[in-house]
């Protein structure tokens, strides 16, 4: 028993400077399928293993690497994903403002296969755009709904109604 009680504090200070090595013991917390597909498309989620119900992911925080678990069957609804994409839309046109404008116009360009250059395109495609962005699975990336679009509709509201031909 003593030596159990003289470990902890060592172990315990160990990790603080080797914040990894308690990793494997490490309890995961549960994220949503939004924060998932939030975090795959700022490119800070790395899948880690899986059960049958659940992803096992390790998610880039601020503070250091996060084991967290998903539910697969909600991973799998694309409309928690065409929801996460639109925040990480929006943020990404924020980070030009930052040192992050690189990585930002490469990942607007691969999300939404849009070509603009400068922010100010970004922004006037975003403000006339959002409110139609429509995940597609068939280019993997983000299309605008033009169909909801016209009839002045959000595509979430015009696709309960009107839903997308599949594959979409």
């Amino acid at each position: 028993m003593t030596i159990l009680k003289n470990a902890v504090p060592i172990l315990l200070g160990f990790a603080l400077f080797f914040p990894g090595f308690l990793y494997g013991m490490q309890e995961e917390k549960e994220i949503d399928a939004e924060s998932y597909w939030y975090n795959v498309g700022l490119e800070r989620l790395q899948i880690v293993s899986e059960t049958d119900t659940y992803l096992i992911v390790e998610v880039q925080a601020k503070h250091g690497r996060v084991l967290s678990k998903v539910r697969k069957d909600a991973v799998a609804r694309l409309d928690f994903k065409a929801k996460a994409f639109k925040h990480v839309v929006r943020e990404l046109i924020a980070w030009f403002n930052i040192d992050a404008s690189e990585f930002s116009l490469s990942r607007l360009q691969t999300l939404t296969g849009e070509r603009f250059v400068y922010p100010s395109a970004w922004n006037r495609w975003h403000e006339a755009n959002a409110d139609y962005f429509a995940w597609s699975e068939r280019q993997g990336q983000f299309v605008v709904d033009e169909e909801a679009k016209k009839a002045k509709t959000p595509t979430e509201l015009y696709r309960k109604t009107h839903p997308f031909a599949q594959p979409f």
